[in-house]
C-alpha cells in the first residue's frame, strides 16, 4: 500500500490562515483531485477534472462563490484550464501548476512550461470509498474502462439533478425533490436537446425574477420551468430589481 502526492503551489503559503480560510480550502480540494486523478492514470500529470457543481456540492458553496474561486485561482497561476466543459462531456479539465512547472521569462514576459518529471507508479490505483474523503491506495488493480466511463456518467448525471434543484428551492424557498422520476425526466429531456448545467440556473433567474411575488409564483416549479418551452424561457430578459426601483424613485419639490 503506498500514497502518492504532488507539490504545492507556494503561492498557497501566502494566504492568510484566517482570512483566506476559503482559499485554502480550495487549494487542498483541487490538490486532492489531482492527486486522485493522477493515481487514477485517468488524465495527464498535474491534470484533474473539475465542474462548478460539485465544488458547489463538496465545499457547500454558492454557484457564484464556487466560479469566483475557480476563476480566482486561475489568475493567480495555481490551476490553468486545458479544456472547458461541453454538453457532450459535462466537466472541464485543468492543470494544477507547482513552481517546478513555470518558468519566468524576463524578456517576453511569459511563463513557459519546463515540463519536469514527476515519479509515476503505473501499478498505482485506487479503492474509493467516497468522492470526498481520504483514498487508500492499493497496487494490482484492474479496473475496467468501460464501466469507470459509465459511472463516471450516471454519477455526473445525479449530481446535475442535485445542483439544479438545490438552486430552484433556495431561489424559491420550495422543498423539491431531486430523487422524484418525474423531475428527472424532465432535466433529462433537456440534457438529450443539448442544454447543458449553466443554462438551468440561467432558466431559473429569468423566471424567477418575472414570476417570483406575483399570480405566476405558482408555476416555478421544475414540470414548467423545465418543459419543452426551456429553450423560450432561457432566451428571455432578467427583470433587475433595481431598475424597477429607479423608475419610481422620483422625487417631488415642494
Amino acid at each position: 500500500m503506498g500514497y502518492c502526492f504532488n507539490k504545492m503551489n507556494t503561492k498557497v503559503l501566502k494566504f492568510d490562515i484566517d482570512k483566506d480560510i476559503d482559499r485554502i480550502r480550495f487549494n487542498h480540494y483541487v490538490m486532492r483531485r489531482e492527486n486522485l486523478n493522477r493515481i487514477k492514470n485517468e488524465f495527464p500529470k498535474n491534470q484533474f477534472s473539475l465542474t462548478v457543481s460539485t465544488v458547489m456540492k463538496d465545499l457547500s458553496l454558492s454557484h457564484g462563490k464556487a466560479q469566483r474561486m475557480i476563476s480566482e485561482f486561475e489568475k493567480l497561476g495555481i490551476i490553468k484550464s486545458i479544456s472547458k466543459a461541453s454538453c457532450a462531456r459535462g466537466y472541464s479539465i485543468y492543470e494544477y501548476i507547482t513552481n517546478d512547472d513555470w518558468k519566468y521569462d524576463k524578456d517576453s514576459g511569459i511563463e513557459h512550461d519546463i515540463g519536469y518529471d514527476i515519479a509515476k507508479d503505473s501499478n498505482c490505483n485506487i479503492d474509493e470509498t467516497d468522492s470526498g474523503n481520504v483514498i487508500e491506495v492499493k497496487s494490482g488493480m484492474d479496473i475496467d474502462n468501460s464501466k469507470k466511463e459509465n459511472t463516471k456518467r450516471e454519477l455526473n448525471k445525479e449530481n446535475i439533478y442535485g445542483v439544479v434543484v438545490d438552486y430552484l428551492n433556495k431561489k424559491t424557498n420550495k422543498n423539491f425533490k431531486a430523487t422524484t422520476q418525474k423531475t428527472k425526466s424532465f432535466i433529462n429531456a433537456r440534457l438529450k436537446e443539448g442544454f447543458c448545467e449553466k443554462d438551468f440556473y440561467n432558466v431559473i433567474d429569468i423566471k424567477v425574477s418575472q414570476w417570483m411575488y406575483t399570480d405566476m409564483q405558482k408555476f416555478l416549479r421544475p414540470e414548467t420551468l423545465f418543459s419543452n418551452k426551456f429553450e423560450g424561457y432561457l432566451n428571455e430578459v432578467v427583470i433587475k430589481s433595481e431598475e424597477t426601483s429607479e423608475i419610481w424613485d422620483i422625487k417631488f419639490d415642494f
